[in-house]
């Protein structure tokens, strides 16, 4: 199962982008596209619970891959 993690930050609150992206990395995500993250690891509490603390869930979607398609291993 892989997890992919999309975000769209607006631009008035960027410095957020750069904490996601640094979080995702240390969690072990790899960047498919600028804002579109792939990662194979469940995803910590604490990292939903961060998301909801900065207020940033309007703007990040976290889905469950359940069949890779064109996704290659």
């Amino acid at each position: 199962i892989s997890i992919i993690v999309s975000f769209d930050i607006p631009e008035k609150i960027s410095h957020w982008r750069l904490w996601l992206r640094t979080a995702l990395i240390s969690m072990g995500f790899t960047k498919i596209q600028k804002s579109v993250w792939l990662g194979k690891i469940k995803i910590p509490k604490e990292f939903i619970e961060d998301i909801n603390t900065y207020k940033l869930g309007q703007y990040v979607h976290v889905f469950k891959v359940l069949e890779e398609g064109t996704l290659i291993k």
